[in-house]
């Protein structure tokens, strides 16, 4: 089982209570051509004014869909669907809860430890 503030590539989704409620995560989502579970690409840890967030983006393991996706795409012209959302094959959903008063203000003493050690070299850069 990972930690939801953790960012990987692959593996096991990560979810904020009370999305992973007594420790049973939601069912991954399901592609959109083939409507089997998708596999995780990428957890990323990315909080936002007082939230902790991870995004997670999954992808379609069958290379027939990822095919028929592209298929009649062309990079330059109108017909670009994979661009628009992938066509299903490609999902990013979002796990997030509030951060407690505690935790805001601990992200942010380290925050400011961060910012003096990076400004107490040779000027920064």
């Amino acid at each position: 089982k990972g930690d939801p503030v953790a960012s990987y590539i692959g593996g096991t989704p990560s979810f904020f209570p009370p999305n992973d409620i007594l420790g049973v995560s939601p069912p991954r989502p399901l592609c959109a051509i083939c409507n089997e579970k998708m596999y995780l690409i990428i957890q990323m840890y990315a909080p936002l004014d007082g939230m902790d967030r991870s995004l997670l983006v999954f992808g379609c393991n069958n290379a027939s869909c990822v095919t028929q996706a592209f298929q009649g795409s062309n990079v330059t012209g109108e017909n670009f669907r994979f661009c628009l959302g992938g066509n299903g094959v490609f999902k990013c959903i979002r796990s997030q809860r509030k951060q407690e008063q505690h935790e805001i203000k601990k992200a942010v003493v380290q925050e400011q430890k961060m910012m003096s050690t990076w400004d107490a070299d040779d000027g920064g850069w």
